[in-house]
């Protein structure tokens, strides 16, 4: 009786998994924006050197007020091509002192994003950054926070997320696939899920890439990436057509020195 319980969960398991893939896929399955062109933002990844940090974008900036970049760290070079538009970027990091490089367009903030405001201040909530920032008209967010994102998102008021005309994300494990799965890691599972189903209501998947500095995992034969790049267009600001280029595409670029995943072949196994 145990074993089959055993194989049962195992079953249940792994169909739970498979169908999170087929959700996933669907959610983030991109659109071109009709009559707008796109652009590489950041690291060109050129001669040799990875596009870690660069990601793929509509060419409308003239739109933007401000951006928002969530996660420093040592690479700031989407910052900086952004701040080259003429653009202010207020940048948000805990965990370093200041940005690897300065520029008088930076407004660097020793804070970190959460669902909720800390105590100390440390950790603000989206709603309260933009709150503080003072800066009306459209915005631009980037979030790099090694996982921070899914809680700080899903707490996101909608007015707030109406503000950002196009969001770029680095979404870490959105099937929460590692280390395994458990009962508590499908609750995330299905969290991430239903942020990626919300952020679909207001705007539309214009890119998607796969980080290859994490692995993918093999969830029923198909390969499922732990990281995945998304760029998004607020889906008032155009109309959309279904994307026919390849994935990887002419702007994409390897985030490492290995290979690029072809993530074009994991959307059509939707």
């Amino acid at each position: 009786m145990k074993t089959l319980r055993r194989r049962v969960a195992k079953s249940l398991k792994l169909w739970v998994r498979r169908w999170g893939a087929f959700v996933l896929f669907r959610l983030i399955t991109p659109c071109d924006p009709v009559g707008m062109r796109k652009v590489r933002v950041g690291n060109p990844g050129r001669k040799g050197m990875n596009g870690d940090g660069g990601y793929v974008m509509a060419d409308d900036f003239g739109r933007i007020a401000a951006a928002l970049s969530i996660g420093v760290g040592s690479e700031v070079s989407w910052d900086l091509d952004i701040a080259g538009r003429g653009i202010a970027v207020h940048q948000f990091d805990h965990t370093v002192e200041r940005p690897p490089v300065e520029h008088p367009r930076f407004n660097f903030n020793r804070v970190g994003i959460a669902a909720a405001d800390s105590a100390d201040g440390v950790m603000l909530s989206l709603d309260s950054i933009l709150s503080g920032l003072g800066v009306g008209g459209d915005l631009l967010l980037q979030v790099d926070c090694e996982g921070a994102e899914w809680a700080a998102l899903e707490s996101a008021s909608p007015k707030t997320m109406a503000r950002f005309a196009q969001i770029v994300i680095e979404a870490h494990d959105p099937l929460r696939l590692v280390p395994y799965f458990t009962p508590r890691r499908f609750i995330g599972w299905v969290r991430n899920l239903l942020v990626l189903r919300r952020l679909a209501k207001t705007h539309q998947v214009i890119h998607a890439h796969a980080n290859n500095y994490d692995r993918t995992l093999n969830v029923r034969g198909i390969q499922v990436p732990v990281v995945v790049e998304l760029s998004y267009l607020r889906r008032d600001l155009a109309r959309f057509a279904p994307s026919a280029g390849p994935s990887p595409g002419p702007l994409d670029a390897s985030n490492s020195d290995g290979a690029d995943i072809p993530i074009g072949a994991l959307l059509a196994q939707r």
